[in-house]
C-alpha cells in the first residue's frame, strides 16, 4: 500500500465510514481532534515514523497530508 491507501484506510477506519473522499480535509469528513489523534497513532504504528497530529489537522486535504508524509516512513 502507498501513503495515500494507507491514510484513506486509516482515516476510514476511525470514523467508521466504508470509504472516505482524499480531495476533503478530515475535518470535512467528521474528524475531531480525538479522532486525529488515534489516526495519527495507527499511522505511526503502520509507517514506522513519528508524526505531527498538526499536519493531519491543517492539511487542505487527505490527499495533501498524505502527499506529505515523509519519504523514509517505511511500511511496517
Amino acid at each position: 500500500m502507498n501513503h495515500k491507501e494507507i491514510v484513506h484506510s486509516t482515516v476510514a477506519r476511525t470514523l467508521g465510514v466504508p470509504a472516505v473522499d482524499g480531495s476533503a480535509s478530515f475535518f470535512d469528513l467528521g474528524g475531531d481532534s480525538l479522532s486525529a489523534l488515534r489516526v495519527i497513532t495507527l499511522l505511526e504504528q503502520q509507517l514506522g515514523h513519528t508524526l505531527d497530529i498538526v499536519d493531519l489537522l491543517t492539511a487542505p486535504t487527505l490527499d495533501d497530508y498524505a502527499a506529505d508524509l515523509p519519504a523514509a516512513a517505511g511500511h511496517a
